[in-house]
């Protein structure tokens, strides 16, 4: 059974996308389908969090997600706090063994979270993230 926090405040967080699109707005239907590798890009669209929280600067991995950056604020109030090792748990299990795409289990497991209630999944690293309290570093939009 995994340990969640539940934030009822209304909360933002600047954030930044990486991709090889150009595009104005998120739109789920195109939700995975640039990384066809990636099979957990239907668990919704990932962001990565400055790495020091109070200068929001873009994290230098996500350039490696694409050649454009997108910069965008996110209401985290619905927010689920994820410890790295559950979202490796899933991550897993998320795996088909005939083509390492299981595209079912992504969708299922995205409304899972929005039947709780959640809108955003925070990945909470094991390790201390320098320059940040809360040791978040990537946040997935549901």
């Amino acid at each position: 059974m995994s340990m969640f926090f539940y934030m009822e405040f209304l909360m933002k967080e600047i954030v930044y996308h990486g991709t090889n699109s150009v595009f104005d707005h998120f739109d789920l239907d195109y939700c995975g389908t640039i990384n066809e590798n990636a099979a957990n890009s239907k668990l919704g669209f990932f962001f990565g969090s400055s790495l020091v929280k109070k200068n929001n600067d873009c994290p230098e991995f996500l350039h490696h997600f694409g050649g454009y950056i997108i910069k965008a604020e996110l209401d985290i109030s619905d927010l689920y706090v994820m410890p790295i090792e559950e979202f490796s748990d899933i991550h897993h299990k998320g795996f088909d063994d005939d083509d390492n795409r299981n595209v079912p289990f992504w969708l299922k497991k995205r409304k899972e979270f929005l039947d709780k209630g959640f809108k955003v999944i925070a990945i909470k690293e094991f390790n201390k993230v320098d320059g940040r309290d809360d040791n978040i570093s990537m946040y997935i939009v549901l």
